[in-house]
């Protein structure tokens, strides 16, 4: 009789623990996990687009950085090396420098070469741009301009020469599409440039002892 009545109550706790409503309680709580994974992988899928399309944008960006550097030196280059170029020859040399941007969209690109000098002596000298030439969509300094790009400390010296080269190249983003979609925002009209001064190569002494390039449509630096 003892050990029937011993069965009895074994069975009776294990029946109320598989159907009691400890049971039920652990299943809702076995739902409610769920549902609240759901929601924090909600939350922190945002987060996680944004980091992986910037990843890839700032790359992009970076890399098209250094192919706009590079086409500006090699332009300076180009046109440092003649000392009295002729309009043919800048637009060739233009070309020519479109090479090292590819596979990137070349055609926005615009580019402004102008020769300049530092007119007198130091620190009075003041920088002028004695011949300038602009390739499509760009318009060139004009002869007497004084170029606001800062010239470097130990280069600011009387009767220095020199080419100032900028260039400036329209930036698409390419998760663009997906950015507007995902945030209605528009990514557009961005535009990187560069303004290097660039040394010359090849050139003619005129009004001062530093070699200079003449551009066409200009003349020498006057020596004041």
């Amino acid at each position: 009789m003892l050990s029937r009545a011993i069965l009895r109550a074994a069975l009776a706790g294990w029946l109320r623990r598989r159907t009691g409503p400890g049971r039920g309680l652990r299943r809702r709580f076995a739902g409610d996990e769920d549902g609240l994974a759901i929601l924090e992988f909600a939350l922190i899928l945002p987060v996680l687009l944004m980091t992986y399309i910037g990843t890839i944008e700032v790359s992009n960006m970076m890399g098209t950085l250094r192919k706009l550097d590079l086409f500006t030196q090699t332009v300076g280059d180009f046109a440092g090396s003649v000392a009295v170029a002729s309009r043919a020859e800048i637009d060739g040399m233009f070309a020519a420098s479109k090479v090292v941007v590819q596979p990137l969209d070349d055609s926005g690109i615009t580019i402004v070469v102008s020769a300049v000098g530092v007119l007198g002596t130091v620190p009075s000298g003041v920088m002028r741009v004695c011949s300038s030439v602009a390739g499509a969509n760009a318009t060139a300094r004009p002869v007497g301009d004084t170029p606001a790009v800062a010239l470097p400390a130990d280069q600011r010296v009387g009767g220095a020469r020199m080419l100032l080269v900028e260039t400036r190249m329209p930036y698409r983003p390419i998760a663009g599409s997906t950015f507007t979609a995902l945030f209605g925002q528009v990514l557009s009209n961005i535009v990187f440039s560069r303004q290097i001064y660039w040394p010359v190569r090849v050139g003619l002494r005129y009004h001062s002892q530093a070699p200079e390039v003449v551009l066409p449509g200009g003349g020498p630096c006057p020596a004041s």
